[in-house]
């Protein structure tokens, strides 16, 4: 059985398009968010992302990957000036991952307001995890 991005009721309305993408392309998406729709407040990031399952032996050549792709000149959605990917090992939960951060699906125009609001959210975000530093 196969994942129905169009059928499923929580794949948030701004991320669905980038999800689609990267599915068609051979990834596995395992979580997602436009960062302003919060089907689950608690855990919804208030910037968007898609997180993409990988291996521990291919985490860091998949990142690279992800990297280009969502890099080149024909990706046909817009990367905020926040845009990043990462990749990662959880050692106690044994997964690898791919993040996927600040990449929307629809034009720069129509999204403005959110990716102003996805830049000062990271901005807080940065500056709360340095406060926690000193």
């Amino acid at each position: 059985m196969s994942y129905d991005i169009d059928g499923d009721p929580f794949m948030n309305p701004g991320i669905r398009e980038v999800v689609r993408y990267l599915r068609d392309r051979g990834y596995i998406t395992m979580d997602s968010g436009d960062g302003q729709t919060a089907y689950w407040p608690e855990c919804d990031l208030t910037i968007p992302y898609v997180y993409i399952l990988s291996h521990v032996r291919h985490v860091l050549v998949d990142g690279e990957a992800v990297h280009r792709l969502l890099s080149s000149e024909d990706f046909p959605f817009t990367r905020t000036e926040d845009f990043d990917v990462q990749a990662s090992y959880s050692y106690v939960g044994s997964t690898a991952m791919v993040t996927v951060l600040g990449v929307l699906d629809e034009t720069a125009e129509r999204n403005e307001a959110l990716i102003t609001r996805t830049r000062g959210a990271i901005v807080a975000f940065s500056d709360v995890a340095l406060e926690g530093e000193t």
